[in-house]
């Protein structure tokens, strides 16, 4: 089933891809850039300067209450005390016993 064009959102990123002249496709009720020239000519900057993928649409969570930030936390590969607020980190979230935790 096709997605509505209508329906999909941007992501905080989409300016900049089509300033950089990106073609765009539908992916989980997002549009992303897709490619912006060549696959070789792609692969070939990031090896010889630096890449970036965009994951904003990837998902969000919310955690409320007391003791959010530091539950968070425990669960992260990383110290969110590194970052400011309003500001993003790369990281793993991993679950207990293979499990995710509500307490």
């Amino acid at each position: 089933m096709a997605e509505d064009p209508v329906q999909l959102r941007p992501s905080p990123l989409h300016d900049r891809h089509v300033a950089l002249g990106a073609k765009f496709a539908a992916f989980g009720g997002w549009t992303m850039p897709l490619e912006y020239s060549s696959t070789v000519k792609e692969h070939t900057t990031v090896r010889e300067a630096v890449g970036l993928f965009d994951v904003s649409h990837l998902g969000k969570a919310l955690v409320r209450g007391p003791g959010a930030a530091a539950y968070v936390n425990s669960c992260l590969t990383n110290d969110l005390d590194r970052i400011a607020p309003g500001q993003a980190q790369y990281t793993l979230c991993c679950a207990r016993d293979g499990e995710w935790s509500t307490t």
